[in-house]
């Protein structure tokens, strides 16, 4: 998983898919080590119109996100959306997300969903506000209630 990743970071790396707007990499068993290699990429020049990520339902930590935060952050990307619910990511990676998007590195961002990991709830609530506030101009906005939690449930007969 992490090796796929890494792989493919190379290849975003030397410039392959320059103009992709949205990646997937839902449920891939990803974890920081991967992350790390696509923030190497990112830092880089990689994904230079990414607008949408989706990393939930992998093993992404605290250590990965704030790696992908601090690349999206000096790589200019314009991030719209970022999906890292169901991972494994604690306080000390949702506060480098609260403290990047509070210092205006990532004005571009509208939409996180972050549920289902370990981090301090309140800290999470915190995490989406502060994003929330920024895409509707500081005046807060209810969520809407499905999130990635709702798509995993079972099948009901």
């Amino acid at each position: 998983a992490d090796g796929g990743l890494a792989e493919l970071a190379a290849a975003l790396a030397g410039g392959a898919m320059p103009r992709i707007h949205f990646v997937d990499l839902t449920r891939n068993g990803i974890g920081d080590g991967g992350v790390a290699a696509l923030a190497d990429a990112i830092r880089g020049g990689a994904l230079p119109q990414l607008q949408t990520l989706y990393l939930y339902n992998n093993r992404v930590g605290s250590a990965g996100l704030a790696a992908l935060v601090d690349a999206l952050c000096a790589s200019g990307c314009r991030l719209e959306k970022l999906y890292v619910d169901n991972n494994q990511v604690g306080e000390a990676g949702v506060a480098a997300l609260v403290r990047a998007v509070e210092g205006g590195h990532l004005r571009s961002l509208r939409s996180l969903h972050l549920s289902g990991n370990p981090a301090p709830a309140d800290l999470v609530q915190a995490a989406v506000q502060a994003v929330e506030g920024q895409a509707a101009g500081d005046a807060p906005r209810k969520r809407p209630a499905p999130q990635t939690r709702d798509i995993e449930a079972p099948p009901v007969d």
